[in-house]
């Protein structure tokens, strides 16, 4: 089941990029006037989106990264190529008259013809697009990116929210042992072994602070199935199924320790220079407060009394009441309960 959800999240986003290839190729129909519609180049573009996006939701992870940027942006752009004359080839099969200087010519001609000159103009502007769609996808994420043309939070909305915060234990002592560059690598492996687990219980990620993460989800979303608290388990499951990785390059494996809160928060896009999506209001110095206190406790994850009282009842988790807390910066005391895993799971 957890699988399925994963590969239809990754076919949509194939998927997505084949369709926005195709937008990109009726709006040249509409405003260059030497772009006139046949089915051909339809095909053609739809193909090469699918292709863009193969090749990005491929080797978008820290391993791919990982390499200099001269050699994996040459990966890529070998691939697109070879991809470009196989569509070709595919097209030719099913349409007689797409590209016909081949029939003349011969193919290795064709690549120095007109007939490639006019394809390969619309190609570089198809790719053009759909690589700032990615860029900007992922700086501001898949849910604000659309929130953001639209302008919904150009004012200030209040939502209802789930919020966590998740923060790396011993982060300190973990930089003074391997360093600063390594530490980034680290941490960057951390929220790469995070994507699943982020995919298959829909949250968000609002931000990361350095060693922490802030998550959120609409509050429906978020106590369906307790979302909200089978990803913190999912997660402590991925990385222990890299620990292996981890140990060989780190030394050891990381661990995380969360708060979790739910309530109305304040909504919108702030800055002008640099854009950034944020939310405001008690929730968030809340949720702060109650994850800060997880070391006290000696617990990795603690939800609010609010929260609890919201969520389904689940034999899979055992909810113990620590008590009604004093929280820094709070004026009236948190009700905060540890969350753990029954021994059956």
């Amino acid at each position: 089941m957890k699988l399925n959800r994963y590969l239809i999240y990754k076919i949509n986003r194939i998927l997505k990029f084949g369709i926005f290839s195709l937008i990109v190729f009726f709006l040249m129909i509409q405003f260059v006037a030497e772009t006139s519609f046949q089915y051909p180049q339809l095909f053609f573009s739809f193909l090469y989106g699918i292709v863009i996006g193969l090749v990005f939701e491929n080797t978008n992870n820290i391993r791919f990264y990982s390499k200099p940027f001269l050699l994996r942006n040459t990966i890529r752009l070998s691939i697109l190529v070879i991809a470009l004359l196989l569509i070709i080839a595919l097209l030719r099969v099913f349409f007689n008259g797409f590209v016909k200087d081949i029939d003349n010519d011969g193919f290795l001609p064709f690549l120095w013809s007109t007939d490639f000159i006019n394809l390969i103009i619309p190609v570089f502007i198809i790719t053009f697009f759909i690589v700032l769609f990615i860029e900007l996808e992922k700086h501001l994420g898949g849910l604000f990116i659309w929130d953001f043309f639209f302008s919904k939070y150009k004012k200030p909305i209040e939502e209802n929210r789930i919020i966590m915060f998740l923060d790396l234990k011993d982060s300190t002592s973990i930089a003074e042992r391997v360093g600063n560059q390594k530490f980034v690598e680290f941490i960057n492996l951390c929220y790469s072994v995070m994507t699943k687990p982020l995919i298959m219980h829909k949250a968000t990620i609002l931000k990361y602070v350095g060693d922490e993460v802030i998550l959120t989800w609409p509050i429906e979303k978020g106590i369906k199935n307790s979302k909200c608290i089978n990803f913190y388990f999912d997660y402590n499951s991925e990385l222990e199924r890299h620990k292996e990785e981890f140990g060989n390059k780190f030394g050891f494996v990381p661990v995380f320790k969360a708060g979790v809160h739910s309530g109305m928060v304040t909504a919108a896009f702030l800055g002008t220079v640099k854009k950034q999506m944020d939310y405001s209001g008690d929730v968030m110095n809340t949720t702060a407060r109650i994850q800060s206190i997880c070391n006290q406790y000696d617990a990795d994850l603690l939800i609010s009394s609010e929260l609890f009282s919201i969520l389904p009842n689940d034999s899979k988790f055992r909810y113990s009441k620590i008590g009604d807390i004093e929280l820094k910066g709070k004026e009236f005391k948190v009700g905060v309960q540890r969350v753990e895993l029954t021994e059956n799971f």
